[in-house]
């Protein structure tokens, strides 16, 4: 498209001093420019500010120099910059700097109209219009326009005084026919208009590609196309420039003044214009200035200036300066240009004129005067005479005079000067180079103007340019905006031309986008030609312009080039739905190295030869005739025909074959291989041939980055075999100005070099590419360009393909050499994810090493020579060394019958080497020892080595006789040395037992003990995958909720010892396993984990097709009937607890339920069920009887499609039951956020509508986003969007890594309650989940996904049954996985008066400081392990802080925490969360309403109230008080649902209250509140080490039966779970009724549990069932005599009091029991206890650094599998006790074969091929990886044409860190450390047990066997006692100042108990 011009004002369209004023504060690549303006350049930029929207653009331009930070859009630098140089006279700017500037004053997508009318006004006022310059070439009245095109300049004329003139490039008849560039015609007129930059349609169009017809008022991104699209009626609408003529008048002279060209309807002056004073005025319509009609003309002269402002538009204005002058003697203007034969005539005043005189300095021949007229006439001479060094900037240095005229009038002589000009304009246009290639985002050196060498002439003013456009789409334009000076290719822009000229070609790199709409067939770079033609414009609208042509080429930098990837995954990229969008996408991702568009976006991640290709029959393959994408597709373009003799050979000509998709192989002669792009699709039957395709192969366009003539390499194809390769750019020939590329080879003389040719002389044809071979005359100087190639000429090509690069690993392995720890063992762990085991390029030293790792680190090369060759280190090793020294293995363990010891003879000599035959001769033989017994050698032989042994007359040699095969470690030394030792250290390990040496029990989970049986599995709806949508891990079904809403909840409790996973709802939910038909087949067997949730008790699970139901009925459970009773209709009435429960309807119905404590699977079936009568769908509340409703719970449900045996049956109960005890909830590695946490409510300020089509890029917590799409409005009452009609919204969240499972919270809150209503929901495009909406921020949806290949998932939102609106206000995600959350310091201790720890809630609830109790007053409360239900009372001091972990659990939600003194309440009130009032408000009385999450608040009273909150996601404490409370009357008891208002009752959870008597500093505060964070974060569940039962599993039910009456005398010796008992008293019946024993009367029934470990702590749960509602209600109980808690009895078997209880010296804990308020009966039914091992939290702190171990938990647990490790460590233990008895320790050297994954182990490879995935983390043992200040798990590496590319986008690992794990050491650690004997540090906080084993043969006692523990005696003493097991007694104690020899040992007192982990035995200097 041509560019337009028009004479005139519009040659002002040069310099503006704002350009020349910000070039020198813009940075040009990064650098600042350092060239400045003009300080007159800063003036004036100040006074020439345009007006838009009414708002100066610098408020007082009088006074800027004050006030440059109030001008918009300057940064503080610039600001800064421009204070700093506003008197800076340095000098004018570079080119670079002023292209930037203007670039900057391009309207971008949203900005407000200003900068570029701003820059246009500064041009128009560096000079003024020539007053002739219309009239000169078109008749009087008329303006010339000009259009502007790559063939040449045309011109029209126009009126002058109409509007269409201006912008206008061609006019005809009475209106503009075409607008200039930048313009476009609005009512009748062009106006300057530039659309949004960077806009783009759904279709990815941009506007400059939208054609009028396709505009519209859909959004996108936040603006329609008529919005952002000039041509649309939209864009950034800027002012059109205009001026006044320079005109001079005489004083009797008809002024008339016009505006040129004239722009607007509306003019206006300034205040300060002298119009009226000298009787003239302005039209202000027209903008004309002439006389006021009927006033008399001035007769002095005058001269003055007016501004006037031309208005558009209500918006859109600007102004111009007019100078009004007359004088009675003067020309038309102060300068006049002279041409041949012209002759300019005076301006008079009047009549009688005469004696014109002449003068002119200097002195010029060429101009005369007619002394009558005054008439100036122009004389033609050649020479070169006068000169002017300022006329006006344009005319500098040109052929001129300054001349005087003078005249006489009336006796009186007049004066008048003016410049005269003599144009000789330049003859042409020439610049320094014709054609540049350049490529986007670079920047070539400035294209400057040959500067004629004659002086004097005339250069031109002003430059246009015009290009036509090839190589690009049709639809692609070029464009020169004459305001900026700026050509764009359709928007983007390309080049610039400076005020003299020079052409600075400089590409954006946005206009990549143009790029990407072309065809990327083939691999060359793509390129787009502009053919331009420049014009110089002159000053003088007399001379013609000059012209000249200039090629550009615009260079793509990325390349695309086909690449076939024969093993490869395809990640969908679903935010591009055009092969346009979809390499944009790749270009704008630095980790995307290919892309593949096939109806969608692909990605390929390049697999690793460890996924090896197949050959797989196509259709069966024997049979069939290959063919392309349909049965009748068959070309012979597709496939080369070979002779083969076999099929294998045919295979091979495909493996060798890089394209190779298939084969057709037929008979034993003919091959096809297949090279179809597409593959092979189709096949046809022939019984002739076989068709298979070989696989996965794909061919991907490949992105090739750097692509310039300097950083592509190319890729030769020869016939010549040898001279193909790939040439990379060695340097550029500046000789010859062409690049040299160089192929690399391991051997010199086949180094081959590759350049143009350029000329036949060099042995090619011209521009053909040269293959030659190096010389030793060769002479290559790259730095300085030289390049003398003298080698042979071997070949020449074509331009040959782009090459795509592959990466090497030599940057990978640098980073592991960097990241090498002290141990020599990389810290960098790197893996391949397209297989399925871990760390495949990272060994452990402790792992079993691969041949083919060889002797890298860490293997030790004399362990890698004894592994025998081709045994693929799988092999049985010869007999190892245990220790050498005293130790010898238990005498008990010799072999049997005389062969177990010998001794050597005169007869027979006893080498070790035949004391090792003996041992291999015997097959029980697996250890041996050799060496002298008193002097005699001697051999032993032993079947076993529990232990090692002491014998002091021996000194020899322990080994172990390996009978099965074992495979040899890395590196045993190492592996002891790194982890090994410090497993054992770190733990509590007695080094005799093996076990644990601690006092109290070690908190160790059962193994699983399998998987239930796979075959005919049809479903298995794994807990913890439980969810509102809940996916079965067999089959593709899903669960999901089909009616109201059901939650998915993680608790322990009701049978789970840990948290488990489960779905949860009320009998108005219901929930549907699957399709119809697909979960529960006529054979069948299920096996399911439910229980009753609520009071409504019926049916849980049942069919559709029948009368069928399994597990609950009619409040009973464990029961089943399937169309007929299998089980009693009544069983277990009222019970809450988990039932574990198997059947099937085989040929004999079997049933079996887990029953007992620990539990058992028991067969309960008593009848025979029938086969369903089809395949059944399974329902929760739905089914054949749909009116039979339960308040449920479901944990885990399988099913098969056979009937399992007996032992099937029993296995599976037993993985349930293992489940219950270990727990199933998924760990997750960052916080899940709540509603208030993250939420979309700032979305909703302000409230937008018709948002259906706009896609909202949303932010989640976690760093996580989402793209919300098909919401209508966005609302505060929805807290951020919301859909009101039908269809269907989306919410696809991003940026995930694919196939990585997330948990998903989904809030659908809505604050209007006429609007709550049903929902449906999918995810993932599954099935529909329903939910229910309400004013409750709960989540309506819950579960686990996974992310799909792309990194997302996808949840889409559609009405329910009901018109009701669709909420969207959260979605909170979390990646699952483990992740180390590092405790924070506890809460300052100092006046603290009380502590409730969460993990010892109850219905009593001991304070850790303090002799305090909380305790249940009313009713039952419950401890709940998930949500820390419970009450409490402590005392609140005048002068208080309290911080506390409190929630609504419930509809009721009034106050939670109050006070008894005062009216006080902290945390909770009427509905609101975090809020507080101490006797006045300290928040806001309503804030947080309606939500259930957690609060964590702390406040104080102090001199100035504090009150903090946890507030956002993960977190943090931020001060929210804005009231001061007051100070409590005296000291107060804090309650719950009691107190001051104890009518303002909730229903609650409380997990966590501190109190101190003293104001926390803000710093204390904050730390308290982080603390009680991170406890949310990491759990505060105390961990039993023994089962805790349920009634059912133990209850004294047996007591009942015979019923005995008045026992109160009597005293029960009871057994409880666990092997516990209790001593019951003062009860006085016993009773089937209360399930055990009752008390009737007035007084107290005690329960003392007893033979418990004194001071540890149990977890205990006291049951009281009544099953005569009569009888029911409170009771009070005491623990351990403390305070009573009032709880209440009912028909239920749930536990009325829970809770933690520390056992008594005497090993007890007592309960009392008293009536409560009424006289009812007490009832006890069954006490459960189990032993605390620990805390969630505290053994999270403790395992630290194994937390989410890479090393560790994907190659097998590092000390698992290890031979005899026990013996080893002994043998260390002995050593750090002083080493006595031992001389050398052997090391653990082999493991079990599949101990842990190590085959698939093997070095990294030299290099990768582009699209190459590495995955890359820490070894966890010591590291975490940091992405920045983020700790991360794993980062993706992505090879990308040469580079590896992480996700920040960054080369390798750069911005990420392997950083070390810091243990901290108390006193006494440097001691150790300066002597290399850290290892005595941790081994002195071991507990040990001693025990000696006596005899050699016969058993002393048959109880102990052998084992005697070290124990104490009566007094001091000591003594040896028999026992099967040895408790920790003593402490080792080893100073830093003594050695092991000289050691102490410290006896644990017997009152010690090992508790809570801040306990420990620390070594102390002095200690004897």
């Amino acid at each position: 498209m041509g560019d337009s011009f028009i004479f005139g004002p519009w040659a002002l369209f040069a310099t503006l001093a704002l350009a020349n004023l910000v070039q020198r504060v813009a940075g040009v690549d990064g650098t600042a420019c350092k060239e400045h303006a003009k300080a007159g350049s800063l003036l004036q930029a100040k006074r020439s500010m345009a007006m838009i929207d009414g708002e100066d653009f610098v408020p007082e331009v009088a006074g800027i120099e004050d006030n440059f930070d109030q001008v918009p859009g300057f940064s503080p630098r610039i600001t800064a910059l421009l204070a700093q140089l506003q008197n800076d006279t340095s000098g004018d700017l570079n080119p670079a700097c002023k292209r930037m500037t203007r670039a900057a004053a391009k309207p971008k997508v949203g900005t407000r109209i200003g900068s570029r009318d701003s820059l246009l006004k500064m041009r128009s006022q560096k000079v003024q219009s020539n007053a002739s310059a219309s009239a000169a070439t078109c008749p009087t009245g008329q303006y010339k326009v000009m259009d502007f095109g790559a063939s040449g300049a045309t011109s029209t004329c126009c009126p002058a005084s109409s509007r269409s003139c201006a912008g206008c490039a061609s006019f005809s008849g009475t209106s503009c026919q075409k607008c200039q560039d930048g313009f476009v015609i609005r009512d009748g007129a062009c106006m300057a208009c530039s659309s949004s930059s960077g806009w783009l349609s759904l279709t990815g169009r941009s506007c400059f590609q939208l054609a009028q017809s396709e505009c519209n008022d859909e959004k996108v991104r936040g603006q329609s196309s008529n919005e952002a699209c000039c041509q649309c009626g939209g864009g950034a609408v800027t002012p059109t420039p205009f001026s006044y003529p320079n005109v001079r008048w005489a004083l009797d002279s008809d002024i008339s003044i016009l505006p040129e060209p004239r722009t607007a309807d509306r003019y206006t002056i300034d205040v300060a214009c002298e119009l009226a004073a000298h009787n003239l005025t302005m039209d202000s319509t027209t903008g004309t200035i002439s006389y006021i009609s009927g006033r008399a003309k001035p007769t002095e002269a005058f001269s003055f200036e007016c501004e006037v402002t031309a208005h558009q538009t209500a918006a859109v204005s600007t102004t111009a300066i007019v100078v009004v002058a007359a004088d009675q003697l003067t020309y038309k203007s102060g300068t006049l240009l002279f041409h041949n034969g012209d002759v300019e005539q005076p301006v008079l005043t009047g009549s009688g004129w005469s004696k014109f005189a002449l003068g002119c300095a200097p002195e010029i021949s060429w101009l005369s005067i007619n002394s009558e007229s005054g008439h100036l006439t122009y004389a033609s001479d050649t020479s070169s005479q006068g000169g002017l060094s300022v006329a006006d900037d344009k005319f500098f240095g040109q052929d001129g005079a300054v001349c005087t005229v003078t005249a006489w009038k009336q006796g009186k002589q007049h004066k008048t000067s003016f410049a005269s000009i003599r144009p000789r304009p330049w003859p042409n246009l020439e610049y320094s180079l014709g054609h540049v290639k350049v490529s986007l985002g670079e920047e070539v050196l400035p294209l400057t103007v040959k500067i004629p060498s004659d002086q004097g002439l005339m250069k031109p003013w002003t430059y246009r340019m015009a290009c036509s456009v090839s190589g690009a789409l049709p639809s692609t334009k070029f464009t020169f905006d004459p305001v900026l000076s700026m050509g764009f290719l359709d928007g983007y822009e390309i080049l610039e031309i400076g005020e003299d000229g020079q052409v600075i070609v400089a590409p954006e790199s946005a206009l990549s986008a143009v790029f990407d709409a072309l065809d990327v067939s083939g691999s060359t770079r793509k390129v787009i030609t502009c053919s331009c033609r420049i014009f110089g414009i002159f000053p003088d609208p007399m001379i013609a312009p000059v012209e000249t042509t200039m090629v550009i080429d615009v260079q793509d930098v990325y390349c695309w080039s086909p690449q076939i990837l024969k093993k490869s995954v395809a990640v969908v990229d679903a935010g591009a739905s055009t092969e346009a969008e979809c390499r944009a996408r790749c270009r704008a991702d630095a980790s995307c190295a290919n892309y593949r568009f096939a109806d969608q976006c692909y990605r390929y991640d390049a697999q690793s030869d460890a996924a090896p290709s197949h050959f797989e029959g196509v259709d069966g393959g024997q049979g069939r005739c290959c063919r392309g994408a349909t049965s009748s597709d068959n070309s012979a373009a597709y496939y080369t025909l070979t002779s083969v003799s076999s099929l294998d050979e045919c295979e091979s000509n495909c493996r060798n074959e890089p394209r190779c998709v298939g084969i057709e192989y037929t008979g034993g002669t003919h091959c096809e291989v297949w090279t179809r792009p597409g593959g092979i699709m189709a096949s046809i039957p022939a019984s002739a041939c076989s068709c298979y395709r070989y696989g996965p192969t794909v061919t991907v366009t490949a992105k090739v980055t750097n692509c310039t003539n300097e950083g592509t390499c190319l890729k030769v194809t020869n016939s010549k075999g040898w001279l193909s390769g790939t040439y990379c750019p060695l340097g550029r020939d500046s000789s010859k100005n062409r690049m040299v590329y160089m192929r690399e080879h391991v051997t010199a003389q086949d180094v081959l070099y590759m350049h143009h040719s350029s000329t036949w002389k060099e042995g090619c044809p011209y521009n053909k590419f040269i293959l030659r071979s190096t010389s030793a005359q060769d002479f290559v100087d790259t730095a300085t360009g030289v390049f003398e190639l003298r080698g042979t000429v071997e070949g020449c090509v074509d331009t040959p393909d782009l090459a795509v690069r592959g990466c090497s690993t030599k940057a990978l392995a640098w980073m592991e050499e960097e990241e090498t720890e002290e141990e020599g063992l990389p810290s960098l762990v790197l893996d391949d994810p397209s297989t399925a085991a871990a760390a495949d390029f990272w060994l452990h030293p402790c792992d079993c090493a691969p041949p083919a790792w060889g002797t890298g680190l860490p293997v030790n090369p004399d362990s890698f020579e004894h592994v025998p060759v081709d045994s693929n280190n799988n092999f049985i090793p010869a007999p190892f060394t245990i220790v050498t020294g005293q130790l010898v293995c238990p005498s008990r363990q010799l072999l049997p019958g005389g062969v177990g010891v010998h001794f050597q003879s005169e007869e027979e000599m006893l080498e070790p080497a035949d004391c090792e035959a003996r041992c291999r001769n015997q097959d029980d033989c697996h250890f041996f020892w050799h060496g002298s017994q008193h002097g005699a050698a001697t051999c032993r032989l032993f079947s076993g080595c529990e232990n090692l042994v002491r014998e002091f007359s021996l000194e020899g040699s322990l080994q172990a006789m390996p009978r099965s095969s074992s495979c040899t470690v890395a590196d045993a030394e190492r592996c002891w040395a790194t982890s090994l030792r410090r497993s054992f250290l770190t733990k509590a390990f007695s080094a005799y037992s093996g076990g644990s040496a601690a006092s109290g029990p070690v908190f160790t989970l059962p193994a699983n003990p399998g998987d239930p049986p796979a075959h005919g599995m049809v479903a298995w709806f794994k807990s913890e995958n439980a969810g509102s949508v809940w996916p079965s891990s067999v089959g593709n079904i899903e669960g999901y909720s089909i009616k109201n809403t059901v939650h998915r909840v993680v608790a322990a409790g009701y049978g789970a010892d840990r948290p488990v996973t489960y779905i949860k709802g009320n009998h108005l939910s219901s929930f549907r396993f699957g399709q119809a038909g697909e979960v529960l087949k006529p054979t069948f067997t299920i096996c399911s984990v439910t229980r009753y949730a609520g009071g409504q008790r019926k049916r849980i699970l049942q069919a559709d097709q029948a009368n069928w139901l399994h597990g609950h009925w009619g409040g009973s459970s464990g029961v089943a009937f399937y169309q007929a009773w299998v089980t009693p209709s009544g069983k277990n009435n009222d019970t809450y607890d988990w039932v574990v429960l198997c059947g099937s309807n085989g040929a004999s119905t079997k049933l079996y339920e887990l029953q007992g404590s620990p539990g058992e699977a028991v067969s309960i079936a008593i009848g025979s069920g029938l086969e369903q009568p089809s395949d059944s769908t399974l329902y929760v509340n739905e089914g054949y009887q749909e009116n039979e409703l339960s308040d449920f719970a479901v944990m885990e449900v399988i099913t098969w499609d056979r009937a399992l045996s007996d032992d099937e049956m029993k296995a599976s109960v037993n993985y349930l039951k293992w489940k219950l005890r270990v727990g199933s909830a998924l760990e997750v590695s960052e916080h899940l956020a709540t509603e208030i946490q993250k939420n979309f409510d700032s979305f909703a300020h302000p409230q937008l509508d018709d948002i259906a089509s706009q896609t909202f890029d949303v932010p989640l917590a976690n760093g996580y986003r989402a793209d919300l799409s098909g919401w209508s409005h966005t609302r505060p009452r929805a807290r951020g969007f919301l859909k009101s009609g039908a269809g269907t919204a989306t919410a696809v969240v991003k940026g995930l890594t694919p196939a990585a499972k997330y948990i998903y919270q989904v809030y659908m809150v809505h604050e209007v309650s006429t609007w709550e209503g049903e929902a449906k929901i999918s995810v993932n495009h599954g099935h529909n989940a329903h939910v229910e909406q309400s004013d409750l921020n709960w989540p309506v949806l819950q579960g686990v996904a996974e992310a799909t290949s792309a990194g997302e998932i996808t949840f889409e939102f559609e009405r329910g049954t009901t018109d009701v609106h669709i909420d969207l206000s959260s979605i909170a995600i979390a990646k699952v996985g483990l992740a180390f959350v590092p405790k924070p310091a506890d809460p300052p201790a100092h006046g603290m008066v009380a502590w409730f720890k969460s993990e010892n809630a109850g219905s009593v609830w001991p304070s850790s400081v303090g002799n305090i109790e909380g305790y249940s007053i009313k009713n039952t409360v419950h401890r709940v392990v998930a949500a820390g239900y419970g009450a409490d009372r402590p005392v609140l001091k005048p002068t208080f802080t309290i911080c506390s972990v409190t929630r609504y659990a419930g509809g009721q939600r009034k106050r939670i925490l109050q006070a008894d003194q005062a009216n006080w309440l902290h945390g909770h009130w009427g509905g609101s969360s975090g809020v507080a009032f101490y006797q006045a408000w300290v928040t806001p009385s309503g804030k947080n309403l309606a939500t259930y999450d957690w609060v964590v608040l702390c406040g104080s009273n102090g001199a100035s109230t504090k009150l903090y909150e946890l507030q956002g996601s993960p977190g943090e404490a931020v001060s929210i008080a804005i009231g001061s409370g007051l100070e409590q009357p005296s000291d107060s008891t804090l309650y719950v649902n009691e107190g001051y208002q104890d009518n303002e009752l909730s229903d609650f959870a409380v997990m966590e209250v501190i109190t101190w008597d003293r104001a926390l500093s803000d710093d204390e505060m904050k730390a308290s509140v982080n603390y009680l964070k991170w406890k949310l974060r990491v759990g505060s569940a105390l961990e039993v080490s023994e089962h805790l039962a349920t009634e059912i599993q133990k209850n004294f039910d047996s007591f009942a039966h015979p019923q005995l009456d008045d026992i109160a005398s009597q005293t029960f010796d009871v057994p409880l779970a666990n092997g516990y008992r209790a001593d019951l008293s003062g009860w006085s019946h016993t009773r089937p009724r209360a399930r055990g024993f009752l008390k009737s009367g007035a007084g107290t029934a005690t329960a003392v549990v007893k033979g418990l470990t004194p001071a540890a702590k149990y977890i205990y749960q006291v049951y009281m069932v009544h099953e005569v509602s009569t009888w029911e209600g409170e009771a009070k109980i005491s623990v351990n005599h403390g305070h009573n808690a009032h709880v209440e009895q009912s028909d239920l078997n749930w536990p009325v009091l829970q809770g933690v209880a520390e056992a008594t010296s005497a090993g007890e804990i007592t309960f009392e029991f008293e009536r409560g308020t009424t006289d009812v009966h007490i009832d006890l039914s069954s006490i459960a206890i189990a032993q605390v091992a620990g805390s969630l939290s505290a053994l999270q702190e403790l395992a630290g650094v194994q937390l989410g171990s890479a090393a560790s938990s994907n190659s097998g647990l590092v000390g698992s599998g290890f031979l005899h490790l026990h013996l080893y460590q002994q043998c260390d233990s002995v050593l750090l006790l002083g080493g006595m008895g031992v001389q050398q320790c052997g090391r653990p050297g082999h493991r079990k074969i599949d101990s842990h994954d190590w085959q698939h182990k093997r070095p990294l490879p030299s290099a990768f091929e582009s699209g190459a995935v590495l995955t890359a983390s820490c070894w966890t043992e010591r590291y975490r990886l940091l992405k920045g200040s983020s700790m991360v798990t794993s980062e993706r590496l992505q090879c990308v044409n040469g580079d590896w590319r992480n996700s920040l986008g960054e080369t390798s690992l750069k911005g990420l860190a392997c950083e070390s794990c810091v243990q901290v050491g108390a006193t006494g650690y440097a001691g150790f450390d300066q002597r290399n004997e850290q290892e005595l540090y941790f081994f002195n906080r071991m507990a040990l047990s001693v025990y000696t084993e006596l005899g050699m043969i016969k058993e002393l006692s048959t109880v102990a066997q052998h084992r005697y523990c070290l124990g104490k005696a009566e007094g001091h003493s000591m003594t040896v006692i028999a026992s099967t097991g040895c408790p920790a007694v003593v402490v080792p104690l080893v100073t830093a100042k003594s050695s092991p020899e000289t050691r102490q040992f410290k006896l644990i007192p017997d009152d010690f108990a090992f508790s809570d982990a801040d306990e420990c035995f620390s070594a102390r200097l002095g200690i004897k």
